[in-house]
């Protein structure tokens, strides 16, 4: 009976490290299947870059006329609005503001890792209410002229306390 225990034993520690062992191989393995991977991508990207550059091909800049602000946001269906209240409110000011826009919808952020942010003639402007003020500024829009001064003032409350509970 204690040779049957023992040797009961001695069988399942043996199948435990086997089991280690290939645990470990096969991360190793899947690593540099990993590595491999990347290599090669990383290689065939070089290869095509190099390859349109000796051949003379420019890559495909986008023309983007002037004075056109961009507007990176979020994907979206088709005909819908953007699900994002930020980017919604954004268009639709360039919407009610009569300005030439083009939207850029993709996972792009800003350099701070914000949606949306605009583009207009190389010029990069992070967050919603920056990018109205700034546009205001530039084609000298005011949306706001036409209200008493009571109206702007709760415009602006009313503004304020829905962006803090939208973040």
């Amino acid at each position: 009976m204690n040779y049957l225990g023992s040797r009961s034993a001695i069988l399942s520690s043996n199948l435990r490290v086997n089991y280690l062992a290939k645990a470990n191989q096969s991360q190793t393995t899947a690593f540099f299947k990993y590595a491999l991977a990347t290599t090669l991508f990383n290689s065939f990207k070089a290869y095509s870059l190099l390859k349109n550059k000796i051949k003379g091909k420019k890559p495909v800049v986008e023309q983007i006329p002037k004075d056109t602000v961009i507007i990176y946001q979020f994907p979206r269906a088709f005909n819908t609005p953007s699900l994002s209240p930020f980017c919604l409110k954004l268009e639709t000011w360039c919407r009610a503001a009569n300005i030439n826009y083009q939207n850029k919808l993709g996972m792009n952020v800003s350099s701070r890792g914000t949606v949306p942010f605009i583009r207009l003639n190389d010029y990069v402007i992070e967050d919603s209410e920056k990018c109205i003020e700034y546009l205001s500024k530039v084609f000298k829009v005011d949306l706001n002229s036409e209200l008493s001064d009571d109206q702007k003032a709760f415009a602006r409350a009313a503004l304020a306390l829905t962006e803090e509970n939208l973040k």
